[in-house]
């Protein structure tokens, strides 16, 4: 999809607050490249790359090494993990930005995805989630579905709308959000996305916005925790629903 970059490239000196993507992969080498490429041609001026990577034993990890040589914001991690959300919160920790994407290795941004999501959380008067709109591919780039939560609240889910709120590659939120729901349950494999949706939907204190452009992409197929294991995700987002119901903000 993206055409591999080799130029060396310092980023600019900028006025814009520092984006930090975290990409969480193990095994990833089909699509690892897609997926960061999505993140340079967003050409944001401020930017660090944090790639977490789970001990691969594929080529993932020379993939990613060949792009840092090239990339000096691009920071690799690479030791085993007891899981994506362990990754994930590896990247958070590590983290500079005052906002975050989380990116997953199959998965790939839109272009514009960025500065549109900035320009957003830049005007909330709190740490703010904002959603866009997500494309579903098949594992050879087929269109399946779009994912527009053009209503973003715990009920619009809970009824049945939508069998999960949101893919991560169509959200970006300020890193402070940690400091108030903490940091993905590590013992969570399935439904970390979820987790973080209704953590933020359910407090007072973060501000959540959906903006009508696409900014995510997310391929599903054999293989992936999300195509493999929908029944059991099923069985874990009702459990989820029904212990965030009761806090459901007026």
């Amino acid at each position: 999809i993206f055409k591999n970059s080799s130029r060396k490239v310092k980023m600019k000196e900028s006025k814009k607050p520092l984006l930090s993507i975290i990409v969480p992969t193990l095994n990833g080498e089909e699509f690892i490249s897609d997926a960061i490429e999505s993140i340079l041609v967003q050409n944001y001026e401020k930017l660090e790359i944090i790639i977490v990577d789970g001990a691969s034993s594929d080529k993932t990890l020379n993939i990613v090494k060949s792009y840092a040589e090239n990339y000096p914001f691009i920071q690799i991690i690479s030791e085993k993990d007891s899981g994506q959300s362990a990754a994930i919160n590896k990247g958070l920790k590590r983290a500079q930005g005052k906002y975050v994407g989380i990116l997953n290795d199959d998965d790939y941004y839109s272009h514009g995805a960025f500065h549109e999501a900035i320009e957003v959380l830049e005007k909330s008067e709190k740490a703010a989630l904002v959603i866009g709109n997500c494309f579903h591919y098949d594992r050879n780039g087929h269109y399946l579905e779009m994912q527009k939560p053009h209503l973003v609240g715990l009920e619009y889910f809970v009824f049945g709308v939508q069998s999960h709120p949101s893919n991560s590659s169509q959200y970006f939120y300020h890193r402070a959000i940690h400091d108030i729901i903490g940091y993905y349950p590590e013992n969570e494999h399935l439904a970390m996305d979820l987790w973080f949706y209704l953590e933020c939907c359910t407090s007072k204190k973060i501000s959540i916005q959906y903006v009508d452009q696409n900014w995510g992409n997310f391929r599903t197929y054999p293989g992936t925790k999300t195509f493999d294991n929908q029944e059991n995700r099923i069985h874990v987002s009702r459990k989820y629903y029904l212990k965030y119901w009761p806090r459901m903000r007026p």
